[in-house]
């Protein structure tokens, strides 16, 4: 009797451990094949672009380069209207379409670029940013996944040699009937708390990246550009990009970049 009771155990056990993998697996395939959208927007591009570099004394200067590929934000507002612009981060799998959807902060936490449920989600800016870089400092948002998609790639960061070898964040943004690109330096990254900075800090002001820097230094993992951070004056403008932090539920990953100067 024992043994019987025993064996309908080991029998149960194996069911459930078979229907948790399965479950596993159908997951994974889901979320890879809602990735896969993403590697076809990828693919639109364009050959027109308007480079913007800010100077000092606070000037743009417009110039034209043709034949640079450069993401078509067009077409992927055809897909989403909610499009506004699109990120690359040197040296990582991070090139996405950035949305931000009116009158809900959290819907592109777990809708795709396609409108559908669940992840990867999306990278997005909320309300106090807008759909614009016209704040001091811009928050975008974007999940940690497990294969490095999204922000998932942002941890690459906490090692120093490749934050230094890998700096550069491009934002394009369209300008009339062009694109306009805009570069910014990486100058921190590292864990930050559980505070949530739109509230806790003014993002109309550019030096509140500093005191957001100062509190990334109290934890291990933090790297940064030291000169690049004690240089920032008032004109400056600032991009943090925020995702989870899976070794530490109570902090975020977060890298902090700084508009380029020419």
């Amino acid at each position: 009797m024992k043994r019987k009771i025993l064996k309908i155990v080991e029998f149960s056990l194996l069911i459930m451990m078979a229907t948790l993998i399965l479950g596993v697996v159908i997951y994974e395939v889901r979320v890879s094949v809602k990735q896969s959208k993403y590697n076809n927007i990828k693919s639109m591009t364009t050959d027109t672009i308007t480079i913007v570099v800010n100077t000092k004394e606070n000037e743009e200067i417009n110039e034209m380069a043709y034949g640079e590929t450069v993401p078509d934000i067009d077409k992927m507002k055809e897909i989403n209207p909610d499009v506004f612009s699109y990120i690359d981060v040197s040296g990582t799998t991070i090139g996405y379409p950035v949305v931000y959807r009116q009158g809900d902060d959290n819907y592109y936490l777990n809708h795709n670029i396609d409108g559908s449920y669940g992840l990867p989600g999306c990278i997005y800016t909320e309300a106090v940013n807008g759909n614009s870089y016209n704040s001091a400092v811009t928050i975008l948002y974007g999940h940690n996944m497990r294969n490095k998609s999204m922000f998932g790639a942002l941890h690459n960061y906490e090692k120093s040699d490749f934050f230094t070898k890998n700096n550069t964040i491009s934002i394009y943004e369209k300008d009339g009937n062009d694109i306009k690109k805009t570069d910014y330096e990486i100058i921190a990254a590292g864990n930050f708390g559980d505070e949530y900075i739109p509230v806790a800090y003014d993002l109309d002001d550019v030096m509140s990246v500093k005191d957001i820097a100062y509190k990334m230094s109290l934890y291990n993992n933090y790297v940064e550009n030291k000169s690049a951070i004690d240089s920032i004056c008032s004109d400056d403008k600032a991009i943090i990009l925020s995702t989870c932090n899976s070794r530490n539920n109570k902090t975020r990953f977060i890298v902090i970049a700084l508009k380029k100067q020419m």
